[in-house]
């Protein structure tokens, strides 16, 4: 974990539980029962996920909640 420009820089490794869209239209990935936000910027992410499947993120954490920004 590091500090780059006003954010913490994170790795998340697990398995997905689940993926989709919130009624509000926010896309997201379930990694081991935590909550990985997709922002329209990456939305792209989600076509290269599958349920199931064992995965590697870089995110970071913004205001309390993490975001994901590429698949390692």
């Amino acid at each position: 974990m590091y500090k780059e420009t006003g954010r913490i820089n994170i790795n998340v490794a697990g398995i997905v539980s689940d993926l989709g869209r919130r009624e509000d239209g926010r896309a997201y990935i379930v990694i081991d029962n935590e909550t990985i936000y997709v922002k329209h910027s990456s939305v792209s992410l989600l076509n290269k996920v599958k349920q199931g499947q064992y995965i590697k993120m870089d995110c970071y954490i913004d205001s309390g909640k993490i975001f994901a920004t590429n698949i390692i």
